[in-house]
C-alpha cells in the first residue's frame, strides 16, 4: 500500500528567530511522504531569507500581509496531500508526530487526531516522543462537548492535560477533505481562530483519536500571540466563536449541548467581564436561552464554588481582584 501524502502548511509572519527550527522539525518527520508549504504573510524581517535557505525541500508562496487564517487557507489550496498538518511558524513537531497519529487513525480520513503539547520557551531537541501515554477515542461531537465542559478526564488521558491543548493548531492532524468541508479558516476573527475551526472540524469528524503524550511543542512567551489581550475586537471575535459553538451544538442536539453552550459563553465572561457591558449582556442572554445556570458551568472549579455564593458576575470580579493582587505582590517581591 502506498502511503498517503501529508501536507505540512506553515503560515509565516516575522518569525525569523523561530522559522528555522520549525522547518527542521517538519523536514525531520520519520513519516516518509510529506511536503512542506510555507506561506509568507508579508514578513518585513529576515523570515523569507531563512525559508529560502531550505530551497528545494520547501515550497514557498508569498502574499501581502492578510493574517494567519488567510495564509492557512492559501496553503490549504496549494496542498496536494490527503492529510494536512498545520504548523505555526514558532512551534515545532516531534519527529514521530505524523507517523504515530496516522497509525492511530488507521489512515481513516473521516477521523481526526489531537495530542498533548509541550509548552516551552526554548525548543531544543525535536526527536521522537518515546514515553508512554494513553490513546483514547470519542466521536467528534462528544469530544467537543466534553472539552467545553472540562470533563475530559485525567483517567482517560493518563494524567495528561489535553484540556489546555485542544484549541491549538499544531496538535491536530486531519484530512484535507474535512478542512474543505468546514469551509476553511475564518479570517474575520482576531482570536479563538483555532478553537472556532476545530469546533467545526469536530462536527464533521466521525471520531477523535487523542494521544496523551507531547508530540509537538508550543512556544510560550512570544509577543505576537493571538490569544493574548482584551481589546474590543478580540472580545467580539470570542463572542462570534461562542456563536459558532452554539450553532454547531444546536444542530447536533446532544444530551449536554446546552450545558456546553452555556460554558462557552461563561468563558467569554470570565475573560472580558466587566469590560464591554453590551457584549456581556449578549453572553448572559445566550446563557439564559440554554436554561442552564451560569453558576453551574463556569470554570475553573474554584470559581464555580464562589459563583454559587456570590453569583457569576461577582465571582468573576472577585477572582480577577485576587489574581491582580497576587500579580502585584509578585512584582513587588521581584524588585526587592
Amino acid at each position: 500500500m502506498s502511503l498517503p501524502l501529508v501536507s505540512i502548511v506553515i503560515p509565516c509572519f516575522n518569525a525569523e528567530r523561530y522559522i528555522g527550527k520549525t522547518l527542521e522539525s517538519a523536514l525531520s518527520q520519520d513519516y516518509p511522504n510529506c511536503e512542506v508549504i510555507v506561506v509568507d504573510d508579508g514578513s518585513t524581517d529576515g523570515s523569507l531569507g531563512v525559508v529560502e535557505g531550505f530551497s528545494g525541500r520547501v515550497r514557498v508562496e508569498r502574499q501581502e500581509n492578510c493574517g494567519g487564517c488567510v495564509a492557512r487557507n492559501r496553503g490549504l489550496s496549494f496542498a496536494s496531500g490527503e492529510w494536512v498538518q498545520f504548523l505555526d511558524a514558532d512551534d515545532a513537531l516531534r519527529s514521530n508526530k505524523i507517523s504515530l497519529q496516522l497509525k492511530c487513525l488507521d489512515y481513516d480520513p473521516t477521523r481526526v487526531s489531537t495530542c498533548q503539547l509541550e509548552l516551552t520557551a526554548c525548543i531544543d531537541q525535536t526527536g521522537p516522543e518515546l514515553s508512554g501515554g494513553n490513546v483514547f477515542s470519542l466521536d467528534g461531537p462528544n469530544f467537543l462537548v466534553q472539552w467545553l465542559l472540562g470533563t475530559i478526564s485525567k483517567e482517560m488521558t493518563a494524567g495528561s492535560d489535553l484540556q489546555t491543548t485542544f484549541g491549538n493548531t499544531t496538535s491536530w492532524l486531519a484530512s484535507k477533505a474535512i478542512y474543505e468541508k468546514c469551509g476553511g479558516w475564518n479570517s474575520d476573527l482576531a482570536m479563538c481562530q483555532d478553537s472556532e475551526m476545530y469546533c467545526r472540524v469536530l462536527s464533521h469528524a466521525s471520531q477523535v483519536v487523542a494521544i496523551a503524550r507531547p508530540l509537538a511543542f508550543y512556544r510560550i512567551g512570544v509577543d505576537s500571540s493571538v490569544s493574548s489581550g482584551v481589546s474590543r475586537k478580540k472580545a467580539e471575535s470570542f463572542l462570534r466563536y461562542c456563536s459558532t459553538v452554539e450553532e454547531v451544538l444546536r444542530k447536533l442536539d446532544l444530551p449536554d449541548s446546552e450545558k456546553a453552550i452555556a460554558s462557552c459563553y461563561c468563558s467569554f465572561l470570565s475573560r472580558f467581564y466587566p469590560l464591554y457591558p453590551e457584549l456581556a449582556h449578549q453572553a448572559l442572554s445566550a446563557i439564559a436561552r440554554t436554561g442552564v445556570s451560569p453558576e453551574e458551568v463556569v470554570q475553573p472549579q474554584s470559581l464555580k464554588k464562589i459563583a454559587r455564593v456570590l453569583g457569576v458576575k461577582n465571582a468573576i470580579l472577585w477572582h480577577k481582584r485576587i489574581r491582580n493582587a497576587r500579580s502585584a505582590m509578585q512584582s513587588l517581591l521581584s524588585t526587592r
